[in-house]
């Protein structure tokens, strides 16, 4: 069973960034670099800094937020793991935490708008 899972896990990117039209080529998503996005968390802006190579976000870093400390921290701790794991911005929000998850995935979304092709 963890054989077929690390199979599968190999292959749903390279299905996933493949383009049409044959060369096995990966698709570029993004503009590789670093990008700033700002979102609004619970009591103020929550900005992060998000590497991307052209097919996969990086790292993410938690440059400024206000939100309380110990939920909001974990919060984006949990959120980064989830997007990167995942290669995308359509991840689940933080039980307990949806203030600041939303200011997270809005930031998210913004530095990704910035890097996409």
């Amino acid at each position: 069973m963890k054989k077929l899972r690390l199979v599968f896990s190999l292959l749903v990117p390279v299905l996933f960034f493949s383009c049409a039209g044959g060369g096995g080529a990966l698709k570029a998503l993004y503009t590789p670099g670093v990008y700033e996005g700002r979102g609004e968390g619970y009591f103020g802006p929550v900005i992060l800094e998000v590497t991307v190579s052209s097919g996969a976000i990086i790292q993410i870093d938690v440059l400024q937020y206000s939100d309380t400390q110990g939920i909001g921290t974990a919060a984006f701790d949990e959120l980064t793991a989830s997007v990167l794991d995942a290669n995308a911005a359509d991840v689940d929000i933080v039980a307990g935490a949806s203030y600041s998850s939303r200011g997270f995935l809005d930031a998210l979304e913004d530095a990704l708008r910035k890097a996409a092709l």
